[in-house]
């Protein structure tokens, strides 16, 4: 069952070019997001939140928060929800999980003998085609689905780009679509996610759908296409997006194989002399499974390249292994 859940509902203010618009950045910098609402559900304090047996638990967050309360534009501005992050912690076992839910309703079920500790935030982004004219935007950020936080590193390259600046300003996570993109379909910038950064690994972009327009209806903002590393926008589009990064597990230790020949101790004289090189057929497997290690614990992208190398690896190994057995059957002279 879910003991508790604290749960709160984060605004994502804007950043300006001095301090960059990357929130982990930001947060270096002594930026902390303000809360607009935020409390502990429990069966016994919010039994409406809970199934009956306590074993469900859910949330319907608001998909507009104004902020600050009270305030009228522009001095308070309209916040979009984007997603939830939810984790938590069984504390009859050591079973943990994390996880993004990109909708307003979040529901989490846990059934069987168990004591679930949850943790639940819901992330806002500023409406920014609010208030009319103006330049339009496109805002990039990177989060780690795995620990619910944003991540601070380079993650995005820019074509074309020949002066380098347009991939600068996304890593800053702004591009200013109305003055940097030239009018015209053909002008449109492809802006990709990199495929692995130090020890993430790229999931998925997510966007926030009323954050999104089409300055031209005909060619629409691109999300996960043409590839799902991909975003395409044109001159005054409108976008907020967020790169979904997992953290990649720590690699094992390389496999050492153990070799044993039964007759080493003639080979050897006793263990006084040094044995022999190995069959030429061993140090090919031996090889083949080297790969088959750097093949887990390569991206997605490379790991079927490493295990068409290790495929080849055991064909010459077979093949010198036939050889072998080929040149011991043969009767001596």
């Amino acid at each position: 069952m879910i003991i508790s859940v604290t749960w709160q509902y984060t605004i994502l203010t804007l950043g300006q070019a001095s301090t960059g618009y990357r929130v982990a950045r930001r947060q270096a910098s002594g930026f902390v997001p303000p809360v607009a609402q935020s409390g502990t559900d429990t069966p016994s304090s919010t039994p409406g939140q809970f199934s009956s047996g306590g074993d469900g638990w859910h949330r319907n967050a608001p998909p507009v928060i104004h902020y600050p309360p009270a305030v009228p534009f522009p001095n308070g501005f309209d916040y979009s929800l984007a997603f939830w992050t939810v984790s938590g912690h069984d504390l009859m076992s050591a079973n943990s999980f994390a996880q993004v839910v990109e909708s307003p309703n979040v529901n989490e079920i846990f059934g069987g003998p168990s004591a679930w500790v949850l943790t639940a935030n819901a992330f806002y982004v500023r409406n920014f085609d609010e208030g009319g004219a103006g330049d339009e935007a496109l805002f990039v950020d990177m989060f780690d689905i795995t620990s619910g936080t944003f991540l601070a590193p380079d993650f995005v390259d820019v074509t074309p780009d020949p002066t380098g600046v347009l991939t600068a300003a996304g890593n800053n996570g702004y591009i200013d679509t109305s003055t940097q993109i030239a009018p015209g379909a053909n002008n449109r910038i492809t802006v990709a996610a990199r495929d692995q950064v130090a020890n993430w690994q790229f999931d998925h972009w997510f966007s926030v759908a009323a954050c999104q327009h089409a300055h031209d209806p005909a060619n629409p903002p691109l999300v996960g296409q043409p590839n799902p590393n991909d975003l395409v926008v044109g001159q005054s589009d409108d976008l907020y997006a967020f790169a979904m990064y997992t953290k990649l597990p720590p690699s094992p230790p390389p496999r050492v194989p153990v070799d044993y020949d039964p007759w080493w101790w003639f080979r050897t004289h006793g263990g006084r002399l040094p044995p022999g090189p190995g069959p030429q057929w061993r140090e090919q497997y031996i090889a083949a499974l080297a790969l088959a290690d750097a093949a887990g614990a390569a991206s997605p992208r490379l790991r079927a390249e490493i295990l068409e190398l290790a495929l080849r690896q055991i064909s010459l190994a077979s093949s010198a292994l036939k050889k072998d057995i080929a040149d011991g059957s043969k009767p001596k002279k």
